[in-house]
Protein backbone atom coordinates (compact mmCIF):
# COMPACT_ATOMS: atom_id res chain seq x y z
CA UNK A 1 0.00 0.00 0.00
CA UNK A 2 1.27 3.55 -0.22
CA UNK A 3 1.09 4.23 3.50
CA UNK A 4 3.43 1.12 3.80
CA UNK A 5 5.73 2.66 1.13
CA UNK A 6 6.61 5.72 2.78
CA UNK A 7 7.59 3.79 6.10
CA UNK A 8 3.91 4.58 7.87
CA UNK A 9 2.16 1.69 9.19
CA UNK A 10 2.40 -1.69 10.23
CA UNK A 11 5.78 -2.64 10.74
CA UNK A 12 7.05 -2.18 14.10
CA UNK A 13 10.80 -2.43 15.10
CA UNK A 14 13.23 -1.78 17.72
CA UNK A 15 16.48 0.07 17.04
CA UNK A 16 18.39 -3.18 17.50
CA UNK A 17 16.17 -4.23 14.60
CA UNK A 18 16.56 -1.48 12.88
CA UNK A 19 21.01 -1.35 13.64
CA UNK A 20 20.92 -5.44 12.11
CA UNK A 21 18.91 -4.52 8.81
CA UNK A 22 21.68 -1.63 8.37
CA UNK A 23 24.32 -4.00 9.31
CA UNK A 24 22.99 -6.12 6.66
CA UNK A 25 22.08 -3.80 3.69
CA UNK A 26 25.52 -2.79 4.15
CA UNK A 27 27.48 -6.19 4.39
CA UNK A 28 24.76 -8.94 3.26
CA UNK A 29 25.19 -10.58 6.44
CA UNK A 30 22.97 -10.19 8.92
CA UNK A 31 24.47 -10.17 12.18
CA UNK A 32 23.58 -11.89 15.67
CA UNK A 33 23.50 -9.46 18.09
CA UNK A 34 25.51 -9.45 21.55
CA UNK A 35 27.26 -7.76 24.28
CA UNK A 36 30.47 -9.16 25.00
CA UNK A 37 33.44 -8.75 23.29
CA UNK A 38 35.24 -11.13 25.52
CA UNK A 39 34.31 -14.02 27.86
CA UNK A 40 36.66 -15.24 30.28
CA UNK A 41 39.85 -13.78 27.90
CA UNK A 42 38.09 -15.33 25.07
CA UNK A 43 37.14 -13.47 22.19
CA UNK A 44 33.45 -13.91 21.08
CA UNK A 45 33.43 -14.50 17.46
CA UNK A 46 30.66 -12.51 15.77
CA UNK A 47 28.04 -14.96 14.05
CA UNK A 48 26.17 -14.27 10.55
CA UNK A 49 23.37 -15.35 8.72
CA UNK A 50 24.13 -15.19 5.00
CA UNK A 51 20.47 -14.18 3.31
CA UNK A 52 20.18 -14.45 -0.42
CA UNK A 53 18.78 -11.21 -2.25
CA UNK A 54 19.49 -9.67 -5.51
CA UNK A 55 22.58 -7.54 -5.75
CA UNK A 56 20.63 -4.74 -8.03
CA UNK A 57 18.22 -4.19 -5.51
CA UNK A 58 20.66 -3.73 -1.97
CA UNK A 59 23.31 -1.37 -5.09
CA UNK A 60 19.87 0.45 -5.57
CA UNK A 61 19.39 0.61 -1.80
CA UNK A 62 23.07 1.61 -0.93
CA UNK A 63 23.48 4.55 -3.36
CA UNK A 64 19.74 5.55 -1.64
CA UNK A 65 21.59 5.79 2.07
CA UNK A 66 24.98 7.42 0.08
CA UNK A 67 22.78 10.22 -1.61
CA UNK A 68 20.77 11.22 1.92
CA UNK A 69 24.25 11.43 3.84
CA UNK A 70 26.53 13.03 0.59
CA UNK A 71 23.92 14.85 -1.80
CA UNK A 72 23.17 17.99 -1.72
CA UNK A 73 19.12 17.40 -1.08
CA UNK A 74 19.69 14.49 1.12
CA UNK A 75 17.88 14.94 4.35
CA UNK A 76 21.59 13.88 6.01
CA UNK A 77 23.97 16.37 4.29
CA UNK A 78 24.24 19.39 6.40
CA UNK A 79 25.46 16.89 9.39
CA UNK A 80 26.93 13.90 7.36
CA UNK A 81 28.76 15.61 4.13
CA UNK A 82 31.62 17.10 6.21
CA UNK A 83 32.56 14.31 8.33
CA UNK A 84 36.35 12.77 7.36
CA UNK A 85 34.71 9.45 6.39
CA UNK A 86 31.95 8.51 4.06
CA UNK A 87 28.70 7.42 5.72
CA UNK A 88 25.68 6.20 4.23
CA UNK A 89 22.51 6.35 6.32
CA UNK A 90 18.68 7.01 6.45
CA UNK A 91 16.57 9.45 8.31
CA UNK A 92 13.41 8.56 9.83
CA UNK A 93 10.33 10.63 11.26
CA UNK A 94 8.30 7.77 13.15
CA UNK A 95 4.52 9.73 13.61
CA UNK A 96 3.15 8.43 17.26
CA UNK A 97 -0.26 10.05 17.03
CA UNK A 98 -2.15 11.08 13.65
CA UNK A 99 -2.68 14.40 13.20
CA UNK A 100 -4.65 15.74 10.16
CA UNK A 101 -1.54 17.40 7.23
CA UNK A 102 -4.32 20.78 7.46
CA UNK A 103 -3.25 21.08 11.34
CA UNK A 104 -0.22 19.48 11.05
CA UNK A 105 0.99 22.42 8.02
CA UNK A 106 -0.25 25.40 10.77
CA UNK A 107 2.43 23.98 13.52
CA UNK A 108 6.17 23.07 14.11
CA UNK A 109 6.94 19.97 15.64
CA UNK A 110 8.73 21.90 18.59
CA UNK A 111 5.27 23.83 18.76
CA UNK A 112 3.49 20.04 19.61
CA UNK A 113 1.96 18.99 22.71
CA UNK A 114 5.99 16.80 24.00
CA UNK A 115 3.60 12.93 24.01
CA UNK A 116 2.27 14.03 20.52
CA UNK A 117 5.91 14.47 18.65
CA UNK A 118 6.94 12.15 16.20
CA UNK A 119 10.18 10.12 16.80
CA UNK A 120 13.44 11.12 15.56
CA UNK A 121 15.36 7.99 13.71
CA UNK A 122 19.07 7.61 11.94
CA UNK A 123 20.30 4.65 10.87
CA UNK A 124 23.80 4.37 9.40
CA UNK A 125 27.07 2.84 8.31
CA UNK A 126 30.75 3.79 8.13
CA UNK A 127 32.57 3.52 6.16
CA UNK A 128 30.62 3.30 3.06
CA UNK A 129 32.99 1.69 1.03
CA UNK A 130 34.06 -1.03 3.82
CA UNK A 131 31.70 -1.02 6.09
CA UNK A 132 32.79 -1.88 9.53
CA UNK A 133 30.12 0.41 12.07
CA UNK A 134 26.26 0.69 12.18
CA UNK A 135 25.17 3.48 14.35
CA UNK A 136 21.11 3.80 15.31
CA UNK A 137 19.88 6.90 16.78
CA UNK A 138 16.29 6.97 18.22
CA UNK A 139 15.34 10.08 20.17
CA UNK A 140 11.47 9.25 21.61
CA UNK A 141 9.49 12.88 20.66
CA UNK A 142 12.29 14.19 19.21
CA UNK A 143 10.54 15.22 15.64
CA UNK A 144 12.61 14.65 12.66
CA UNK A 145 15.17 12.13 12.16
CA UNK A 146 17.80 14.59 10.21
CA UNK A 147 17.59 17.39 12.18
CA UNK A 148 17.74 15.79 15.49
CA UNK A 149 19.13 11.94 15.55
CA UNK A 150 21.20 12.81 12.32
CA UNK A 151 23.53 15.48 14.47
CA UNK A 152 24.06 13.19 17.39
CA UNK A 153 25.01 10.37 14.68
CA UNK A 154 27.77 12.59 13.18
CA UNK A 155 29.15 13.40 16.81
CA UNK A 156 29.31 9.29 17.78
CA UNK A 157 31.35 9.22 14.07
CA UNK A 158 33.94 12.42 15.16
CA UNK A 159 34.97 10.43 18.00
CA UNK A 160 35.09 7.89 16.87
CA UNK A 161 37.25 9.08 14.22
CA UNK A 162 39.17 10.68 16.86
CA UNK A 163 39.46 7.39 18.85
CA UNK A 164 40.83 5.69 15.84
CA UNK A 165 38.13 3.53 14.72
CA UNK A 166 38.58 4.23 10.75
CA UNK A 167 42.45 4.65 10.86
CA UNK A 168 43.05 2.57 7.68
CA UNK A 169 40.26 4.60 5.82
CA UNK A 170 40.41 7.30 3.60
CA UNK A 171 37.57 9.35 2.00
CA UNK A 172 36.98 8.76 -1.32
CA UNK A 173 33.81 8.82 -3.48
CA UNK A 174 32.55 5.87 -4.95
CA UNK A 175 31.94 6.30 -8.89
CA UNK A 176 28.66 7.26 -10.10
Amino acid sequence: TIIASIGQGYDLVSPMQLARYTAFLATKKLPTPHLAHKIAGKVVEPKYKNIEVNDYFLDTIRKGMYDVCNAPRGTAHRTMSHLPILVAGKTGTSQVVSIPQSEKRRMKESQMEYYSRSHALFTSYAPFNHPKFVVTVLVEHGGHGGSTSGPIAAEIYKWMFKKGYFKDEIKITPKK
